[in-house]
């Protein structure tokens, strides 16, 4: 049986995503933040994941093409040191794009503030962690470019 991961930090959506999904014959787990979804028991922390979500995000945007625009809010954001960077912390803003790979890679220069080559050469623990191994799998995959502009609104 095929199983889907619920992530949202409102208990109630996720009940009712629950229901519905299992109804249709689908197991279900679920964790009310993405930090406790990457880090649940069972989790499979390895590079075929992030190759397999990156194959998936790819499909998604071949499929919505530029009807689709992904938001990252970030806020309420609590990060562990890694590779020399001090995280920045808190609430940090709205990143949206066109491209869900630029929208990613903003996200993770606000927090981390790591040069490309640094996070590089960082374990893959802890290139899940902060996300790097993620954007790297986009990148591979041609599910959309790290390059962006930032605006200041």
């Amino acid at each position: 049986m095929k199983k889907i991961m619920i992530v949202d930090d409102d208990r109630n959506i996720c009940e009712l995503l629950r229901l519905y999904i299992e109804k249709e014959g689908f197991e279900t787990a679920i964790a009310n933040d993405g930090k406790a979804a990457v880090h649940e028991p069972g989790y499979q922390r390895s590079e075929a994941f992030f190759t397999n979500l990156a194959d998936a995000v790819k499909g998604i945007k071949a499929r919505m093409g530029r009807k689709m625009i992904a938001i990252s809010i970030l806020s309420n954001i609590h990060a562990e040191p890694f590779g020399g960077a001090a995280p920045k912390t808190g609430n940090l803003g709205i990143i949206g794009s066109l491209d869900p790979v630029a929208a990613d890679q903003a996200a993770c220069d606000l927090i981390w503030q790591l040069p490309s080559h640094t996070a590089q050469r960082q374990s893959i623990d802890q290139k899940i962690d902060s996300g790097w191994l993620q954007l790297e799998k986009l990148a591979a995959v041609g599910a959309g470019s790290r390059i962006y502009h930032r605006t200041v609104v």
